[in-house]
């Protein structure tokens, strides 16, 4: 699903649907635990389209900087 929408914005980069198209490939890097990929495409979503993918792009990023942090801290452990 993430290269479909990688795919899109790459030919139609100016889209209606580029926040859905980052919000999704955000959301797929995120359940893959690709927390870097995912704040990068949801922060792109928020700025997109605040008022529809804000709330819910903000929650994954906030996460993904526990989850990195977190990860960060068990290594040196």
């Amino acid at each position: 699903m993430s290269d479909t929408f990688r795919q899109l914005l790459k030919e139609f980069p100016k889209s209606p649907v580029a926040a859905q198209a980052q919000y999704y490939i955000g959301k797929a890097a995120f359940e893959a635990k690709d927390y870097k990929t995912a704040m990068n495409a949801l922060n792109a979503a928020r700025q997109l389209n605040k008022d529809q993918y804000y709330d819910l792009a903000t929650v994954r990023i906030v996460s993904s900087y526990f989850y990195l942090r977190d990860r960060m801290r068990s290594r040196t452990r």
